[in-house]
C-alpha cells in the first residue's frame, strides 16, 4: 500500500517539506555550522480560517462556502488570496479505493480527462493540491450553480431560445468528448454548470473512461474491461441499452442524458420538478424496474423489428409487470417522435406544450436523442445540425439583459436542498390538510376541521423548531470562523 508521501499529486513544494532532513552544512573551512535551534515549525493552517491547510498551493486558497456535495468529496467555493479569482475546489476523500493505498481511482482518471481537453462548455481545472491528509483539492474555475439548482429556483424561469442555448452547448460539449474516445458517463443536470453570463460548462468527470475509437477497417471500437452497464451513469438518466444489460456500450448512453436533461428542464419549468423519467413528485420512481416502466409508458414499447438484436440483450426478459405488458409496442423505427407527440399534447407534458409550444422538429429531434435502439440514435454532431437547432425558432439565444436584471440568487448545495425540502413538505401539507377537511364535510364536520386545523399547528411547531436549528447552525460557523 502506498504511504500518503508517494501520492502522485504531491507537488515539489510538498516534496521538499516531506524530505528527510539535510546533512548539517560546513563552512569553507570545513566546520560544521551550528544549526539554528529557535526557528519555529511551520503553522498548518486552519481549513476553516486561512484555507484548506496543506500543500503552499492549497494554503493560497481561503474557503467562502460549501456549494455541493458529491460521492468523493464537497465541492466550496474559494478565493485565490493571491489573484482575488473566486474559484471551485472538489475536496476529494481518499478513502474510495482501499486497493490503491486509498487513493480513488476514478479521480485520477478525472483529473487525467481535465487535463486533456480544453473546451468552452467544459469545465476548465486549474490546479491539483492536497491537504495535510494527503487528500487531494481540484481547483477549478467557479460557476454560479448547476443547471439542477437553476431549474428548480422558481424565481428563475427560462425562454425556449435559452432552453435550446443551453442543450446546444451540452451537446458541443459532448461532441467533443466522443470526437476524443471519451465517453462521460454520467451526464445530468447537476452535472451542468452555468453562469448568468451565459456560459454553459460540463463538470464531473469522475466515472468518464476514454472507452472507444473508431477504426477505418472495423468501425466502432469498444475499449475493454469497461464497468458492467448497472453500475453507470445516475438512474434517472441511465440510457435504456444499459438497463437491459448492454456491456457494449457507446456513445449513444450520453446522448440518451442530453435527451433526459432537455425534457426535465421543460417540465421543471412548469412546475413539475422532477427527472423526466422519475415519476410521480409524489411517488417518484426508485428501482430499475420502475424506470423501464415510465421509459416504455412515455416512448412506447421497441420490438426485435425496431430493435434489431433486443432479444439477445441480457435484461430483455427481467423486466415482467403488468404495466409493461399494457405499454403501446412501436410499429416502426421512429415511433419515439409519436409517443413524445402525445406526453406533451395530452399527457402529463401539456403544461409545458402550452407554455412552449413545441412543433414537430422539436419532437423529431428529442426521439432521436431518446430513440430506444442506440443504432439509430442521434450523433451529437448530427443534432447540432438538426432544423430545431439551424432553422427553427426562436434561435438559440442567451437573453444576458434578463439575466442581468435577475436579483435573486440561485439557491445552492444546503439551502437549495433545504428550500426543495420545505417545498415538499409543504406539498404534503396541503396533501394531508385536503384529505382532512374532505373528511370533516363527509362527517357533517363543519367547525373547520379539527384534525387539519391540529395538523397545521403541528407543522408550524416543525417549522419554526427548524428556523431555531439553523439560526443555532449559523452562529455556531460564526463562531468557529
Amino acid at each position: 500500500m502506498a504511504g500518503e508521501d508517494d501520492s502522485p499529486l504531491l507537488t515539489p513544494e510538498r516534496a521538499a517539506l516531506c524530505a528527510p532532513p539535510a546533512a548539517p552544512s560546513t563552512n569553507s573551512n570545513g566546520k560544521r555550522t551550528r544549526p539554528v535551534e529557535d526557528t519555529p515549525p511551520l503553522p498548518t493552517p486552519s481549513p476553516f480560517v486561512s484555507g484548506f491547510g496543506a500543500s503552499p498551493a492549497a494554503e493560497k486558497y481561503r474557503k467562502i462556502e460549501k456549494v455541493g456535495v458529491g460521492a468523493y468529496g464537497s465541492v466550496f467555493k474559494a478565493e485565490n488570496t493571491e489573484t482575488k479569482e473566486i474559484v471551485a475546489i472538489k475536496a476529494a476523500s481518499r478513502k474510495e479505493d482501499p486497493v490503491w493505498g486509498g487513493f480513488p481511482l476514478s479521480l485520477l482518471r478525472e483529473i487525467s480527462i481535465l487535463r486533456s481537453i480544453r473546451h468552452d462548455n467544459i469545465v476548465q481545472m486549474h490546479e491539483v493540491a492536497h491537504t495535510t491528509n494527503g487528500e487531494p483539492l481540484i481547483v477549478m474555475e467557479f460557476c454560479q450553480a448547476s443547471l439542477l439548482e437553476l431549474i428548480h429556483s422558481p424565481k428563475h424561469d427560462l425562454s425556449f431560445s435559452e432552453i435550446k442555448y443551453i442543450i446546444r452547448q451540452v451537446l458541443d460539449a459532448t461532441g467533443h468528448l466522443h470526437q476524443r474516445g471519451i465517453l462521460h458517463r454520467d451526464l445530468a443536470t447537476k452535472n451542468v454548470l452555468f453562469n448568468t453570463s451565459g456560459e454553459i460548462k460540463v463538470c464531473d468527470f469522475g466515472i468518464s473512461r476514454v472507452a472507444f475509437g473508431q477504426d477505418e477497417g472495423f468501425g466502432f471500437v469498444s475499449a475493454k474491461g469497461l464497468e458492467p452497464p448497472m453500475m453507470i451513469v445516475s438512474l434517472p438518466y441511465r440510457a435504456i441499452e444499459l438497463l437491459m444489460g448492454d456491456k457494449h456500450y457507446g456513445p449513444g448512453l450520453d446522448i440518451w442524458s442530453v435527451g433526459c436533461i432537455l425534457a426535465e428542464i421543460l417540465l421543471c419549468q412548469t412546475g413539475r420538478r422532477q427527472p423526466f423519467f422519475g415519476g410521480d413528485p409524489e411517488n417518484p420512481n426508485k428501482t430499475v424496474l420502475a424506470y423501464v416502466e415510465e421509459i416504455f409508458s412515455i416512448m412506447g414499447k421497441p420490438t426485435d423489428e425496431t430493435w434489431p438484436g433486443l432479444c439477445k440483450l441480457p435484461n430483455h426478459r427481467t423486466y415482467v409487470s403488468a404495466k409493461i405488458s399494457s405499454c403501446k409496442a412501436h410499429k416502426e423505427q421512429g415511433d419515439e417522435a409519436k409517443f413524445l407527440r402525445h406526453f406533451f399534447r395530452s399527457g402529463l407534458g401539456k403544461p409545458a406544450d402550452s407554455k412552449y409550444c413545441p412543433t414537430e422538429s422539436f419532437f423529431e429531434m428529442l426521439g432521436g436523442l431518446l430513440a430506444l435502439c442506440p443504432k439509430y440514435r442521434l450523433t451529437a454532431e448530427d443534432a447540432l445540425q438538426h432544423p430545431f437547432f439551424t432553422k427553427e425558432k426562436p434561435v438559440p439565444e442567451w437573453h444576458a439583459w434578463h439575466w442581468a436584471t435577475a436579483s435573486a440568487d440561485i439557491p445552492r448545495g444546503d439551502e437549495a436542498r433545504k428550500k426543495n425540502n420545505n417545498e415538499d413538505e409543504a406539498r404534503k401539507l396541503l396533501k394531508q390538510l385536503s384529505k382532512e377537511d374532505v373528511g370533516t364535510e363527509e362527517a357533517g364536520d363543519k367547525t373547520n376541521g379539527g384534525k387539519a386545523k391540529a395538523v397545521l399547528e403541528k407543522w408550524r411547531e416543525q417549522a419554526e423548531k427548524r428556523q431555531q436549528q439553523e439560526i443555532k447552525r449559523t452562529n455556531s460557523m460564526k463562531t468557529q470562523k
